[in-house]
């Protein structure tokens, strides 16, 4: 990066740090059991649509302490819930809270980018994967999936490029890749494998739960031959990447077994293993914000602990 480009970054940054100082109207804050919510706002980005993103502080947060960041999708589904469509959440920062307070986990804040609605699969499905989808399903999945213009590369950009920075500007972060997480559930965790894999010098690991590899509400073998195609040559070098993987059996993820098969066989011939590669079957578990909330601490445990992950 030259340093006209750290210096833009760094305006960009500083500016918004004046901007988020306005009052914002909204949705109401979440309820927390543990820590605090800092709200930002409706961050502004070059590349994608305003959005809101809160960040969540553990209990005891100092600004003389260094903190891992995990940035998740969904944002407004990861606490108690109330401003999702499922009214359901994840409760992130209970099970944060009770993981630092084992000393099972460093101490991190949670980054929770809001989606926007009506573009959330056309932001969270990989970008590069579709000109690898065979015709005609390429087509109709575009238009109809995509409303026409996928933007998942863009919704990374604003990430890595916009939201990314002004985090580090404004808290006291440990930025270096093994600091840097991301986590997502269906949608969320087929465009964190994706961040991963584009992003390698920036994202070391990265969690993905009832991962939506159909790409569409109907199983096809033609989108999970695309992604498992763009993953056999974009995966990060597992010397130094951790990837954590998941699926339940009912509901959408009954969709998933084969799918998630052949992505376990594909990472393990591209060399992970037990100690960086952890992939779960939760029999009965639903394609649904509760089941994922009991399961939580399993990736948080791989993407922030000290300890190997267990051997599957």
């Amino acid at each position: 990066m030259s340093a006209l480009q750290c210096i833009c970054r760094w305006l960009w940054a500083a500016s918004f740090v004046v901007l988020v100082g306005c009052a914002h109207r909204g949705p109401p804050m979440p309820q927390l059991t543990s820590g605090q919510v800092d709200r930002l706002g409706e961050v502004p980005s070059q590349f994608v649509e305003p959005r809101l993103v809160d960040v969540w502080l553990p209990a005891g947060y100092q600004a003389s302490k260094r903190y891992s960041v995990l940035y998740m999708h969904d944002g407004q589904a990861l606490f108690d819930g109330a401003a999702s469509m499922s009214k359901k959440g994840w409760h992130v920062d209970a099970a944060m809270n009770r993981l630092q307070q084992l000393g099972r986990i460093r101490d991190t804040i949670v980054v929770a980018i809001w989606n926007t609605g009506y573009a959330r699969h056309a932001e969270y499905f990989p970008q590069k994967v579709v000109p690898l989808i065979a015709e005609p399903v390429r087509t109709q999945f575009v238009q109809q999936a995509l409303q026409g213009n996928p933007r998942a590369d863009n919704y990374l950009r604003f990430l890595v490029q916009e939201l990314k920075p002004l985090i580090d500007a404004r808290y006291p972060t440990l930025a270096d890749p093994s600091n840097t997480l991301v986590m997502g559930s269906s949608m969320g965790g087929i465009i964190s494998l994706y961040a991963i894999s584009e992003y390698p010098q920036v994202f070391g690991a990265a969690a993905c739960l009832s991962t939506h590899w159909t790409g569409s509400f109907e199983d096809n073998a033609t989108i999970p031959l695309a992604t498992f195609s763009y993953l056999r040559d974009h995966l990060p070098d597992p010397s130094s990447h951790r990837i954590y993987m998941d699926r339940g059996s009912t509901e959408l993820d009954a969709l998933y077994p084969v799918h998630q098969n052949f992505a376990n066989l594909l990472l393990r011939e591209k060399g992970y293993t037990h100690s960086n590669f952890q992939t779960l079957v939760f029999e009965g578990a639903g394609h649904n914000a509760t089941d994922w909330a009991k399961r939580l601490e399993t990736p948080l445990e791989l993407l922030l602990g000290q300890r190997k992950a267990a051997a599957p």
